[in-house]
């Protein structure tokens, strides 16, 4: 793919040849000049053993800045740039791309680029053929960069020697299948940066041990099937390392030790599955480690964890997509700022899994199974942005792990949380800075929308910036409306996402105010169906107060501060006016009583007089 696509661009420049003016004509080139630009395409027409290339020649206005294309160029010799640096004396960078080509590069080719004002210059080939590199072929020189991209000799035996005594800034070989690094002699490569990706590196030791311990301060050797790899130990300045996406199983000790210097260490995409505990002892400065997409069951314990020698270094470490459970060695990583554990087998955070990250800032805890959060795990960290997307959490309650977070806390995610069935919304009103809330995906139910504070404490929100809330991948309905309006109405300012296609109804109508303009239900922008709702949710109130009566549904209990005053005055004259009711009812049914007893005496003594008058007669 990446040949024809080469083959493309050489056609474009040959076309594009045919309205430029030809500025160098010799027996085996032709070269072509533009009106405007700084490009200049030079062609090979005839290959020869000796490319003779006389530059005073050359017959075009002097800039100082050239780009030069040779096409189809075959070979290179140290009579290829004659006279370039006379003719060119000004420029500041020159830029000398090979597209096609290139069988053979031999001795000193850049030796006639003699410039005393040092110019950046950079050299790339594009898909070179059998890319035969004599001794010496660069040297002796500085380099701002040389790329060497997609060699077709496979595999390729890469002559290091070509290369002694080089000073080059960055030197790159790209997507080449096979490269194997060859030398015969003791050499001194003076790079900075190094990248060699993706292809396959068949043997690395020449070229480390090679690189002058002086200069290498970036390694890049990603997506190039490496298997195992020498020690580093020698590169002093070396700062960044990049293994990414190889074919690593284990991590040595003693492979990065004495490398002072190292801030960042990239392994991630790799097949590890065990790192030994003395593998990054001695790496002062280490501040990022990424082992993202391994294969590792366990941290170790706390002392023999490869984790230990960074405690109070490390300030973003990436463990995502392992198969870990545990996170105990994670604790002591006093300066921890960043921590990436998505996609692990986590079931639980307990008290102490964080105890000692207090400046943890950015936490993802997402794609997980956790199902248990204990309420203080959080204590004493700074989160800003926590994400627990794709757990099983079953609910959101006021007295829950969010508490401490209540000063830091911008943005939570929760997204795909399917056993998330029960959210009380209070939790969140006791957040200063909450930004961002993301709830899509999430399998509805009426306990969604709970509004209780559990301890009559009152509540006030007033936030000059926008609540964004994600409601994505949810269809809600009148029902939602009735059960959710007091909860917008307190939530002021409020900015809503919902899906573009989710179909209209009342919740939406009468929400419409509050929904982000990025994705606006497409069927709020028809008018007849604006006209229709606005008939059928005139009467909405109506509604959810028919479907609270009628139906077994869970209210939505909402205090105020106002409530709560209004209730304590309720409450301090019902009591003692009850009591008084009691008190008149007790005297009204002790004097009925007494009536009553009064009334059946007086029967008896008229009953017993009756009896002695007719008993005299």
């Amino acid at each position: 793919m990446k040949f024809f696509l080469i083959l493309i661009q050489i056609i474009s420049i040959l076309n594009l040849t045919q309205c430029q003016t030809k500025c160098l004509v010799t027996l085996t080139v032709t070269c072509y000049c533009p009106n405007e630009n700084f490009l200049i395409n030079c062609i090979e027409s005839h290959p020869t053993d000796d490319m003779f290339i006389d530059w005073s020649t050359f017959t075009f206005e002097l800039r100082d800045h050239y780009s030069f294309n040779f096409i189809n160029f075959t070979r290179l010799t140290s009579s290829t740039f004659t006279n370039f640096s006379s003719k060119f004396p000004h420029l500041n960078i020159i830029e000398l791309n090979f597209l096609n080509g290139i069988d053979e590069i031999r001795e000193n080719i850049f030796g006639l680029l003699d410039y005393t004002s040092n110019p950046q210059i950079n050299v790339r080939f594009n898909s070179p053929r059998s890319f035969q590199l004599a001794d010496n072929s660069f040297t002796p020189m500085k380099y701002f960069e040389i790329t060497i991209d997609n060699i077709q000799n496979s595999p390729y035996e890469f002559n290091l020697n070509a290369f002694h005594n080089t000073t080059v800034f960055k030197l790159s070989v790209l997507n080449t299948e096979q490269v194997q690094f060859l030398s015969s002699k003791p050499l001194i490569l003076n790079w900075d940066e190094i990248s060699i990706n993706n292809g396959s590196i068949i043997n690395l030791n020449p070229l480390i041990e090679s690189l002058s311990s002086d200069y290498l301060v970036k390694l890049d050797f990603s997506s190039s099937s490496i298997v195992h790899f020498p020690s580093f130990v020698n590169l002093s300045k070396l700062m960044i390392i990049d293994l990414h996406d190889n074919l690593i199983h284990e991590i040595h000790s003693n492979l990065f030790s004495n490398n002072n210097l190292v801030s960042s260490i990239d392994l991630s995409s790799n097949a590890i599955k065990r790192i030994d505990p003395n593998a990054f002892i001695q790496l002062d400065f280490l501040s990022v480690l990424n082992l993202n997409n391994n294969q590792l069951r366990t941290l170790g314990s706390e002392n023999q964890s490869f984790l230990f020698p960074l405690n109070g270094k490390l300030r973003a470490l990436d463990l995502a997509h392992n198969f870990l459970h545990d996170m105990n060695q994670i604790a002591n990583l006093s300066h921890l700022e960043v921590l990436e554990l998505y996609g692990n087998e986590i079931k639980e955070l307990n008290e102490s899994s964080f105890r000692n990250l207090h400046h943890l800032q950015y936490l993802d805890l997402s794609y997980n199974q956790i199902q248990s959060i204990h309420s203080s795990v959080f204590d004493h960290t700074s989160i800003r942005e926590l994400d627990l997307s794709s757990n099983l959490l079953p609910s959101l309650q006021t007295n829950s792990f969010l508490s401490s977070l209540s000063s830091t806390l911008e943005t939570l995610l929760l997204k795909d949380s399917r056993n998330l069935f029960e959210i009380n919304w209070f939790v969140f009103t006791k957040f200063d800075q909450l930004r961002k809330l993301d709830l899509s995906g999430l399998n509805k139910t009426d306990k969604m929308w709970l509004f209780d504070s559990n301890d009559n404490s009152s509540f006030h929100w007033n936030r000059e910036y926008p609540f964004k809330i994600l409601l994505n991948n949810i269809q809600f309905t009148n029902k939602d409306y009735c059960l959710s309006k007091l909860i917008f109405q307190m939530f002021n300012n409020t900015i809503l996402f919902l899906d573009p296609n989710h179909s209209c109804n009342c919740f939406l109508f009468l929400l419409r105010n509050r929904i982000s303009t990025q994705n606006y239900p497409i069927c709020l922008s028809n008018q007849s169906i604006i006209d229709d709702l606005s008939r059928e949710c005139a009467n909405i109130d109506s509604y959810c107060s028919s479907l609270s009566t009628t139906t077994n549904i869970m209210t939505t209990t909402v205090k105020r501060k106002d409530d709560n005053e209004n209730w304590k005055i309720i409450v301090a004259i019902t009591i003692p006016l009850s009591i008084i009711l009691i008190l008149l009812f007790l005297i009204v049914v002790f004097l009925v009583k007494r009536r009553r007893n009064n009334d059946s005496k007086g029967n008896v003594e008229m009953k017993g007089g009756i009896v002695n008058v007719l008993s005299k007669k």
